[in-house]
Formats: structure tokens, C-alpha cells, sequence
């Protein structure tokens, strides 16, 4: 991070909320990851995103007065669009996430969706071209996460293999 904000202070307050999204959703995954031991993956699935459907319609109205708009009823099509999305990429891959930390550590599972965006710029780069906004601070900092997610696989896997040879 600090090689960013060497690099790029105009992103500021980006990073700040990147920093503190990455903070809570690491929170939210081993708060996850310990109340699987207690109640199975379909229970915590219904339970948080019923809860944030509910808390997403109580700040409905305050969208609204600060986000005006003329269309409020979706129509028979958005209907369609919505449900699929609801279902198929948000409903099942959020289950699946859950029936994932089973087996894999809360560190493991925040290692790979955080490196999501990694993987996006990457893959803009390769087929959109977009390049031309990142800088030798990216690069450094991309290489640099590169290089310590390797090192952890390095790490783990001789962890492993300890584990596997009796002593």
C-alpha cells in the first residue's frame, strides 16, 4: 500500500475504503468461518442475505431521496434479469463460499477473493488494453502480492509435507 500512495495519492480515499472493505470482509469471513461449526451452510446463507435484503429495503426510501429516479417497478424482463442474478450469482456461489470454508482456513478464503482484483486488472490489461493509467507503483505492488501469495503456498505446502513424514 505504501507504494500506491507513493505513486498515486490522487486514489486516496479509494484505498482508505479499499483498506477498511478488505479489513471487514476478512471479519465477515471468520465470523463466517466459526458460526459453521454451529449451524450448516443453507441456515447462514438464508439468515445474512435475508438480513441484508431487509436492511437494503429500510434504505430504500433514503436512496431514493438522494438518488431520484422515474422507474421504480422493475419490468417483466428486469424481473427475469433479477432473479437469475439473485439466484445464480449470488444465492449459490455465496453457499458454495460457505460449504468452502469447511475445508479451506478463513485466511485461505480471503486470500483468494482478495485477489479478485488482481486478477481483473490483469485481465484487462490482456484483452481490453488498459494499461495506460497503471504505473511502476502498480507493478511493484502487483509483484509484491504475487510474490507473497506464492510465498505462502511455498510455506503451507512445506508445512504439509512435515505433517506427512513421521518424525
Amino acid at each position: 500500500m505504501f507504494l500506491i500512495f507513493q505513486f498515486s495519492e490522487i486514489y486516496r480515499t479509494g484505498i482508505v475504503l479499499g483498506l477498511i472493505s478488505a479489513l471487514l470482509g476478512s471479519v465477515f469471513t471468520i465470523l463466517n468461518k466459526k458460526m459453521l461449526s454451529k449451524y450448516n451452510s443453507e441456515t447462514v446463507t438464508t439468515y445474512e442475505l435475508s438480513s441484508g435484503f431487509i436492511y437494503l429495503t429500510l434504505l430504500m426510501p433514503f436512496y431514493l431521496w438522494v438518488f431520484p429516479t422515474d422507474k421504480l417497478i422493475p419490468t417483466q424482463h428486469d424481473w427475469v434479469l433479477l432473479f437469475f442474478f439473485v439466484v445464480v450469482c449470488t444465492v449459490i456461489p455465496f453457499n458454495l463460499s460457505l460449504k468452502a470454508l469447511h475445508k479451506l482456513s478463513a485466511f485461505t478464503s480471503n486470500l483468494s477473493i482478495n485477489m479478485e482484483p488482481v486478477y481483473g486488472i490483469f485481465l484487462a490489461v490482456i484483452f481490453y488494453h488498459e494499461q495506460k493509467d497503471l504505473n511502476a507503483g502498480f507493478y511493484t505492488g502487483a509483484a509484491i502480492i504475487l510474490f507473497s501469495v506464492v510465498l505462502y503456498m511455498i510455506v503451507r505446502f512445506r508445512h504439509k509435507i512435515r505433517e506427512w513424514i513421521p518424525a
